[in-house]
């Protein structure tokens, strides 16, 4: 059964706040990075936030080289023109949409780590409309419709494979009042984009990734997950375990895939 990774609070922060430039060579892959010297306070926004000295930002990236080790894999980059046998292998780790890797695995005398947007591959993702149009189809739509009804979001919600936005055009009333407590992830960048064009005031709450790699320090009240499929949650994975992490004290997580709703309570 594949486990469960531990990623801390502080490791998302540092990795999210860092800047990244974009990398001028291997433009056969295009990625960017953030090298150690760009852990100040300046040019890092948590470095910004708590006044970093010089060794404090170098102190917070050695500690973030050094909790990515255990979590790496070692393959070669996630580029469908080239096989695993084809040129080098690179150490990498997948959290929220993207792929940080580099040659050889963190350790001490590691300068920069690099991040690429991961690659995906999902059902309709050239055509969101047509996935959009297939789930407002009766019957379908009525058993959505009683779903919903049944999830109730409210609070702080996360949409797990949140696609072309079913769960706000259900609940529009309640999440538009506050679209900043809902969070939707999905792995198909053409729903998202759908999503975004439908419900403009939700684009900055949209991520880009599967619940495997989704990684956060906020806890949700509800988190709805309706119709997922095995490109977002792999077969073994510990659903519940996930799901009760993300879970704020007396929160509760609704899954639907057509049957009888299934709840996970914090």
């Amino acid at each position: 059964m594949t486990e469960l990774r531990s990623v801390s609070t502080e490791m998302i922060g540092l990795l999210e706040g860092a800047r990244y430039q974009f990398a001028r060579t291997m433009a056969d892959c295009p990625h960017s990075y953030t090298h150690q010297r760009m852990w100040n306070g300046e040019d890092h926004a948590v470095g910004r936030e708590r006044g970093w000295t010089d060794e404090e930002g170098q102190a917070a990236f050695e500690r973030v080289c050094a909790e990515m080790r255990p979590l790496m894999q070692q393959r070669f980059f996630d580029d469908p023109r080239k096989t695993e046998e084809v040129g080098w292998f690179n150490w990498y780790f997948d959290m929220n949409g993207y792929r940080y890797f580099n040659i050889g695995p963190p350790a001490p005398g590691w300068t920069l780590i690099n991040r690429a947007p991961r690659q995906y591959r999902t059902a309709f993702a050239g055509d969101p409309q047509t996935y959009d149009d297939l789930f407002g189809q009766p019957p379908l739509a009525g058993r959505i419709k009683a779903f919903y009804a049944h999830a109730a979001p409210a609070g702080r919600v996360l949409d797990v494979g949140c696609g072309t936005g079913r769960t706000v055009d259900y609940c529009w009333k309640t999440l538009a009042a506050d679209p900043g407590l809902y969070t939707g992830i999905d792995p198909s960048p053409g729903a998202l984009g759908w999503l975004a064009l439908k419900h403009p005031a939700f684009r900055e709450r949209l991520i880009r990734t599967t619940l495997e790699e989704y990684e956060t320090a906020e806890r949700h009240d509800v988190i709805v997950m309706a119709n997922v499929g095995p490109e977002e949650v792999a077969p073994g994975y510990p659903l519940d375990e996930k799901l009760r992490s993300l879970l704020a004290p007396g929160g509760r997580a609704v899954i639907w895939n057509g049957d009888a709703p299934r709840e996970i309570r914090a």
